[in-house]
């Protein structure tokens, strides 16, 4: 029974005090979470001298002994990353993706790209591979007049970088663009405060759609289908009484509605759709105010017929 304690006792000192998470170093050593660097404690790889690093292993206070340098592209947790809820849609991996997301041209940091940029007096709207030992680059900073400060640039993710200016929103997988991974599709696993992806995977399903994105959608198109419908019946139950004329009553009333009626059963289309209501109102009542007595025509409007003549 002591023994038995005493394991409980180590395995809750082993869960609470740190955690191996399933993210390894550049050097293949797992990461040690959470982690102490001075009074400052880490849940997650933290970010030094424009590098992320975490503890493979901690001191007994928890502060880190050893330490290593998390790999870029997002499979490790990253300070100033988010995480969104789980969704329906997982990487290759097996990491969940992260929706919405935006694209934009980022390194493999996550850094925002800077166009244009100038090098060695030739002005960039793209990511090149000048210089870059194979790999395209980008600026992360330029000065007043656009050149490019030394040191400041990053590897481009060309998933996204292949036409710079384009930013999208997405609730969804998106088409994969690299050369020979056509017919895939990627997502975001992580992303910054803006919404901008940083970390990302290609999907298991290319062409996989968030389901809560599209349940939050499906009551928008419905309401907007119902709107559109109840506008549609409001135009086709309004009446056309109050057209004023013969002319303008057969042109804009009475043709019309004959038209509607066409292709439909036309005895059914009469009584429900036909109207000719201003053939009375506006055009028979005008002509009878011509030749007959006004008090034929204040009877004719008393019960809807026709309208009263305007006082003089």
């Amino acid at each position: 029974m002591v023994k038995l304690k005493i394991l409980l006792v180590v395995v809750l000192i082993c869960v609470t005090g740190q955690t191996e998470a399933a993210c390894l170093t550049e050097d293949g050593d797992p990461c040690v979470f959470p982690f102490k660097d001075g009074s400052k404690s880490f849940s997650v790889c933290t970010k030094h001298n424009n590098r992320f690093w975490c503890s493979t292993k901690n001191k007994a206070d928890g502060k880190y002994e050893k330490w290593g340098y998390c790999p870029e592209g997002g499979t490790c947790p990253l300070e100033g990353e988010i995480t969104g809820p789980v969704s329906n849609c997982k990487t290759t991996s097996g990491k969940s993706c992260t929706f919405p997301f935006k694209t934009a041209c980022v390194t493999t940091k996550g850094e925002k790209c800077v166009f244009p940029f100038t090098y060695k007096n030739v002005k960039y709207d793209a990511c090149t591979e000048v210089d870059g030992g194979g790999r395209p680059w980008c600026s992360l900073a330029t000065d007043e007049a656009g050149n490019h400060q030394r040191g400041k640039y990053g590897y481009c993710i060309m998933e996204v970088c292949k036409d710079p200016k384009h930013q999208a929103e997405h609730k969804e997988c998106v088409a994969a663009t690299n050369e020979g991974q056509e017919g895939k599709g990627w997502c975001a696993t992580t992303v910054g405060e803006d919404e901008t992806f940083i970390g990302w995977g290609y999907c298991q399903d290319p062409k996989c759609k968030d389901a809560a994105a599209a349940a939050a959608a499906a009551p928008a198109a419905a309401n907007a289908t119902a709107a559109a419908n109840s506008t549609a019946a409001a135009g086709n139950s309004t009446s056309n009484a109050n057209i004023k004329g013969c002319l303008p009553c057969a042109l804009e009333g009475i043709l019309p509605s004959a038209l509607n009626c066409l292709g439909a059963d036309l005895i059914t289309c009469a009584l429900t759709k036909f109207d000719a209501s201003c053939l009375i109102k506006g055009c028979l009542c005008d002509i009878l105010g011509t030749f007959v007595p006004s008090i034929v025509i204040n009877t004719l409007a008393m019960i809807g017929l026709c309208t009263r003549p305007a006082a003089a």
